[in-house]
């Protein structure tokens, strides 16, 4: 049977209700909840509700072996069981905690360096991470979760096994974004590829073309974050990144006229910038902002996308009439 996140959830407070209730500000933070559990009026649910909940939870208790209380918590319709279920997803919903479990679990892959997209970088590999690769966090997740008493008594049995189920639906909903990643690269690829080449080709670059094709490159590099080892192909996001990189810095260090260091930090040599370079060296040479257009603009569009970092500040401060460069673009 596969195991719903809400039911998981349920089953490892039943399981570690002895002891996981000592960090009551912990419990009562994510799930509402002290050690009386919904014997009391609870926020999300009437008296009719909370009974029909604390009869589900009697029958898990009830139950004998975890495959019988899991048939409990989410066997077919029709059963004693239909209310207490219906009560347990109208809680879970309205306290709002997949999100914040999933906040408080990715929290914990990143600060240890093991979450999915990290695993997946460093060292790039070519396949989604194993979720047995991020074994070394699965207690801290658990304290992070249950309260810093969940490991008084050990992480073992019963309790350990619905961590267990809690702790791979958040590596599963990691595991969707990759897979939704994969099926938009292609697309998202010959848009980088097309707005870049708009750019190269016109004789006047406007801050739209330069707003497409950032938009496009950045929508392109979110999703090869899941794809380490492409990066840096011909034809690449990388290269895609250092020509624009290259464009508008240029530009804008000409119409402000300062110099280049001031506005971005120059990454270092690879491939990827040599091929760069080579494209947007044709566009430098016959690119001016005096007639294409507000620096102030393209500089704003480019920073708010790549939020850019510059080594000094104030070269980076541009206004357009009331507004930001940022607001600017807003609706644009």
């Amino acid at each position: 049977m596969s195991k719903k996140l809400q039911t998981a959830v349920l089953y490892a407070i039943i399981a570690g209700k002895d002891w996981i209730f000592d960090d009551v500000e912990t419990m009562k933070e994510i799930y509402g909840l002290d050690q009386h559990m919904f014997a009391v009026p609870n926020t999300h649910l009437t008296d009719e509700e909370r009974n029909a909940l604390q009869g589900l939870i009697e029958g898990v208790k009830k139950a004998d072996g975890i495959k019988l209380k899991y048939q409990v918590l989410e066997g077919q319709k029709g059963s004693e069981w239909d209310e207490g279920r219906d009560a347990l997803t109208k809680w879970f919903q309205k306290q709002r905690v997949s999100p914040v479990l999933s906040e408080r679990i990715d929290a914990v892959w990143d600060e240890l360096e093991m979450s999915p997209m990290h695993l997946i970088q460093d060292p790039p590999i070519a396949t989604f991470p194993e979720i047995q690769d991020a074994d070394g966090a699965k207690e801290d997740i658990v304290l992070a979760i249950f309260g810093q008493n969940a490991l008084a008594r050990g992480l073992r049995g019963d309790f350990r096994e619905a961590c267990g189920t809690v702790v791979h639906h958040s590596w599963e909903r990691h595991r969707k974004r990759y897979i939704r990643a994969k099926k938009s690269i292609s697309y998202k690829s010959i848009a980088a590829q097309s707005f870049c080449q708009i750019i190269e080709e016109a004789d006047i670059i406007t801050p739209r073309m330069v707003l497409n094709a950032s938009s496009a490159v950045k929508a392109y590099r979110d999703a090869i974050s899941w794809f380490p080892l492409e990066k840096e192909m011909v034809g690449g996001v990388a290269e895609y990144e250092e020509f624009l990189k290259d464009v508008v810095v240029t530009a804008v260090a000409k119409a402000k006229r300062v110099p280049r260091e001031k506005l971005v930090e120059e990454s270092p040599d690879c491939p990827a910038k040599t091929r760069a370079r080579k494209r947007s060296v044709k566009v430098n040479n016959k690119f001016s902002l005096a007639a294409a257009g507000p620096s102030e603009q393209i500089w704003a569009v480019y920073v708010q996308l790549f939020q850019v970092v510059p080594p000094q500040p104030e070269a980076l401060r541009v206004t357009i009439g009331e507004e930001s460069g940022q607001d600017a673009w807003v609706g644009v």
